[in-house]
């Protein structure tokens, strides 16, 4: 069973997001995504100031054997990258939850996100989403 801490909420496409403290949404891949990511070689995020929506991709995961699209959780900006990534992007494999960071959103509006985080799932309703789903990385 993957570590899905119960105070982020989750989207079918293995990313997370939690609310900062500045009310923007921190994102990052789960713990799931991290053990099928091994040998992370690169994180690539679309450019501080881009807007994206929800279940888009914000950027790319590349290991050895293939890449993967990292999927915002909620609309808005793009307003911060974990720089460490850069240097060293296995830190996501070594702490996914917590330095392996990916991105923070700044959300379009308050409305919009809170019908957005509605939307996604709980830990629990991942761990559910991803034994229904096992193998299937890439859905």
């Amino acid at each position: 069973m993957p570590c899905t801490p119960s105070q982020l909420l989750y989207t079918p496409k293995h990313t997370w997001a939690q609310i900062t403290n500045e009310g923007n949404i921190r994102v990052g891949v789960s713990d799931y995504a991290q053990r099928h990511l091994k040998g992370m070689a690169h994180i690539q995020t679309d450019p501080l100031g881009s807007e994206i929506n929800k279940m888009e991709p914000l950027g790319v995961a590349e290991t050895w054997m293939f890449m993967f699209d990292l999927y915002a959780p909620v609309s808005g900006k793009i307003v911060k990258v974990n720089e460490d990534l850069k240097n060293d992007p296995l830190i996501i494999n070594e702490d996914p939850y917590g330095k392996g960071w990916i991105a923070e959103i700044k959300p379009k509006n308050s409305l919009a996100l809170e019908q957005e985080l509605r939307a996604l799932l709980s830990s629990r309703e991942y761990n559910k989403w991803v034994d229904k789903s096992e193998g299937r990385l890439r859905e």
